[in-house]
């Protein structure tokens, strides 16, 4: 039974160390709106809302059909849908008419990055969220990581196609 409580003692004391230690390379584009190219939006299933999909000037030289070069940077702004009647309302097109902002989620590209997740990797791609204060959401991002391999044909970018189009 000791052992079980100081186990238990050492993760409540160490836990929240490790995730106050969770260093920030992703880092959130504060200015994006006058910096960033607006790709396009979609409706988060998973989480009733809305996302504005944003790339910056790096990325945005890639090309249709090409890896993202190294300091590549995706942003994803995530709105909650607004109800009514306590359901997600949409407009004439089908996308969740945009409520609150909710969070901000990030991938960053550069040389070397993405080996913190280990065999979850999804290239040299790196992920984080924040708050809609800019304060990073702490953890693990390994699950955000997990699901772009999923899209390795095309450099772990799900909507890739979609950043290119005019």
């Amino acid at each position: 039974m000791k052992i079980y409580k100081s186990t238990a003692l050492y993760l409540a004391i160490l836990l929240p160390l490790m995730v106050l230690a969770q260093e920030d390379r992703v880092g959130l584009p504060r200015d994006y709106e006058k910096s960033f190219k607006f790709s396009h939006l979609f409706n988060n299933e998973e989480r009733p809302g809305l996302k504005e999909v944003w790339i910056n000037s790096m990325g945005a030289k890639a090309g249709a059909g090409k890896p993202f070069p190294y300091g590549t940077v995706i942003l994803m702004v995530g709105y909650r849908a607004k109800t009514q009647d306590a359901k997600p309302v949409k407009d004439e097109q089908g996308l969740y008419v945009r409520g609150d902002l909710n969070r901000f989620d990030v991938m960053r590209k550069e040389k070397g990055y993405g080996e913190i997740y280990g065999a979850s990797r999804s290239g040299e791609w790196e992920f984080n969220a924040y708050r809609p204060n800019g304060e990073l959401i702490a953890g693990d991002n390994t699950r955000c990581a997990k699901c772009h391999i999923d899209a390795a044909s095309t450099d772990f970018v799900f909507t890739a196609e979609k950043l290119f189009k005019k």
